[in-house]
């Protein structure tokens, strides 16, 4: 059975471009609903997975649970087609939801109510999903995923919808022009 080509939308093209190609360090496409945002962040994450620069990638969302839906579930069926077999070294492991690409980097789900876990870890590549969840509280970024990106100038993704003019909003005003324009961003 043959699948239909599959497309990037304009939103997607855009965070495509941000990451792989700009190599942005820090990329917060923000979008509506059922945009395509935990898509992107698979076809992301398996690239790092398959580049050769140092480090790991980590995906978290604001629960374990809503890792496994949103992000573990769809990326087992991805790599259930026979050409995506190749990627992978072993079989994954579901219990903890971790997996090995042939080139040595490992992709790491966690949780926002549980991001001491990343803590001592070294990331190429690091998305947040429903980053303006309440989970994710200043101390997840500070603390836990800006020291582990900083070994390996790892990139950090940051999906969400917007929830007024919260968490999400204030980094996204980040890459703007203005006052708040950081460079990285």
């Amino acid at each position: 059975r043959r699948r239909p080509e599959v497309r990037l939308t304009d939103f997607q093209s855009w965070a495509y471009r941000q990451v792989e190609i700009e190599r942005r360090r820090v990329v917060v496409p923000v979008a509506a609903r059922r945009s395509g945002k935990s898509t992107i962040a698979r076809l992301l994450a398996i690239l790092a997975g398959l580049d050769d620069r140092p480090g790991d990638v980590g995906y978290m969302a604001p629960t374990l649970e809503q890792a496994r839906r949103l992000f573990w579930r769809p990326l087992m069926e991805d790599l259930r087609e026979p050409a995506a077999r190749q990627f992978v070294m072993g079989r994954p492991d579901k219990g903890r939801m971790t997996l090995e690409f042939v080139t040595g980097t490992r992709l790491y789900l966690y949780s926002a109510d549980a991001y001491e876990r990343v803590r001592g870890d070294g990331f190429k590549l690091f998305i947040t999903d429903e980053t303006d969840d309440p989970n994710f509280t200043p101390e997840v970024f500070d603390e836990a995923i800006r020291p582990a990106l900083s070994d390996n100038l790892g990139m950090l993704l940051q999906l969400g919808t917007p929830k007024g003019r919260g968490r999400l909003f204030t980094e996204y005003r980040k890459g703007l022009a203005g006052d708040y324009r950081d460079p990285s961003y």
